[in-house]
C-alpha cells in the first residue's frame, strides 16, 4: 500500500471489498473523545483511530474522517479528553453510530 501526491485517491484502488489498511491494527482499541463547544454543548464520540504518539510532553491524537462535532469542537477551544472504553462497554464502543 502507498499513497501519491499526484493521485491521492490511488490507494482506495485496491480491488477489495473492504479497506485493508483498516485492518493493519487489529484489534483496534476504542477511544472516546470528549470535547466541549464553545456554547457549552458535551460531546462524547468513539474512534478508532486514536494512540498516544509522545511521552514527553505528553500527547495524544485522534483522527477524524469527515467533519464531524468532535473535530469541530476541537478546532474551536483547542482541548479534547481520551479515554479508553474498557471491556465492562465493548457493546456500546463497537456498534456503529
Amino acid at each position: 500500500m502507498h499513497y501519491s501526491l499526484e493521485n491521492p485517491h490511488e490507494h482506495r484502488e485496491h480491488g477489495l471489498q473492504h479497506n485493508p489498511f483498516k485492518a493493519l491494527v487489529a484489534p483496534r482499541p476504542i477511544g472516546w473523545i470528549g470535547t466541549i463547544s464553545k456554547a457549552g454543548v458535551l460531546n462524547l464520540a468513539p474512534y478508532s483511530f486514536f494512540n498516544a504518539v509522545c511521552d514527553s510532553p505528553p500527547m495524544v491524537v485522534f483522527s477524524s474522517a469527515g467533519r464531524k462535532d468532535s473535530l469541530n469542537n476541537v478546532e474551536e477551544t483547542g482541548e479534547f479528553t481520551c479515554s479508553m472504553a474498557t471491556e465492562a462497554w465493548p457493546s456500546i464502543s463497537t456498534r456503529r453510530m
